[in-house]
């Protein structure tokens, strides 16, 4: 079982790539925001934590506290982008420009094709007992951009005979049906171990029904029910320039009740990210602050305005639908604070950060 759920997490981590993505800012991510030839991401993972994780409700302006995944995730692995030419697939995949290589104990090589407007999955190559495999995920392809609440499905059929005599007579025929969906069904904040990403979630869905035909008197007859199973993983992404993947990955057992696979990146320390901020948009004043700083948001629509600390922690979150607000930052520490103001799908209005003094 261990080494099936190697080999179908190292498929899976591909297959739920290939959707349309776009940050939960608006931010539109063209192809250079995501992985490219001699690309590398260390990635820690586990399979069947036993660590509770809570996934939260759907819905706008969340927090995701998944601070103890370093206690969860403890295995490491690295993700490699390679040239399809120097892999043992290149002949059955020609139209690849760009190759996944995984090898968290069963190495598996996912092709894509990465243009301007699509990433398209082509398929995928693996050894079983020295024997080499090719196959397709199905699924969508990611073509960009996407938003807050936008989703998207597909349906594929494949089907094959397993046996027939030399009359075709009581042949087996297996036709299995995937339904994709996916949805983003939610933007906000997610903390990890060492900080935090605003990010958007993705929750991809995966029904898969296996019909299984006998073949009579030239007729084909359901053999048995049909045995249907179907697997719900969520994906957080981020416009994170130094990201170029998912920065959490989590897959549900077929009940949807608990994690079988969990996946992170370690996110750029806070203060890092701190003194790459420009302000944009909004205006701030008093900057230091001592009692009250009052921002200015060019829109009166539906705005939430978050202020973190320099270790990435939430303190202040205001819901406000005017033009100008007042913040109460008497109760702040002295220190320097970020300050960004979203619209109700997640866009990003402006952002600055200001100094609390005494």
């Amino acid at each position: 079982m261990i080494r099936n759920l190697k080999m179908n997490s190292n498929i899976y981590l591909v297959a739920l790539l290939f959707f349309k993505i776009n940050s939960y800012a608006q931010v539109t991510l063209q192809q250079h925001h995501f992985f490219a030839v001699g690309d590398s991401i260390v990635e820690y993972y586990n399979r069947l934590p036993q660590n509770p994780i809570d996934l939260g409700e759907p819905g706008e302006n969340k927090v995701w506290d998944f601070s103890n995944l370093n206690a969860i995730a403890v295995n490491k692995q690295t993700i490699k982008f390679l040239d399809p030419k120097k892999t043992p697939f290149h002949t059955d995949y020609p139209n690849s420009n760009i190759v996944l290589y995984s090898n968290n104990g069963y190495e598996t090589w996912s092709f894509m094709k990465i243009t301007e407007k699509k990433i398209a999955n082509l398929g995928y190559g693996l050894f079983i007992n020295k024997e080499k495999r090719t196959g397709n995920y199905g699924g969508i392809d990611m073509n960009l951009p996407l938003k807050y609440l936008e989703k998207s499905s597909n349906e594929i059929t494949n089907e094959r005979v397993l046996f027939k005599d030399r009359k075709g007579q009581d042949s087996i025929k297996i036709k299995t049906v995937h339904k994709h969906k996916y949805e983003i069904d939610s933007w906000g904040d997610v903390i990890l171990p060492k900080g935090r990403f605003l990010s958007l979630r993705l929750k991809y869905t995966l029904h898969v029904t296996n019909y299984t035909y006998q073949k009579k008197a030239e007729k084909w007859g359901l053999l048995k029910e049909p045995e249907k199973t179907s697997t719900i993983s969520y994906k957080w992404w981020t416009d994170d320039k130094n990201a170029k993947y998912p920065v959490v990955q989590i897959v549900m057992d077929n009940a949807h009740k608990k994690p079988i696979v969990v996946q992170y990146l370690e996110a750029t320390p806070f203060s890092e990210l701190l003194d790459e901020v420009k302000e944009t948009s909004i205006k701030i004043y008093p900057n230091p602050a001592t009692e009250k700083l009052f921002v200015e948001i060019p829109t009166t629509e539906e705005t939430y305005t978050s202020i973190y600390s320099i270790q990435g922690k939430m303190v202040k979150n205001l819901k406000s639908n005017i033009s100008k607000i007042e913040i109460n930052v008497n109760d702040l520490p002295v220190g320097v604070y970020l300050i960004i103001s979203r619209s109700k799908v997640g866009k990003i209005i402006g952002k600055s950060k200001f100094v609390k003094k005494l």
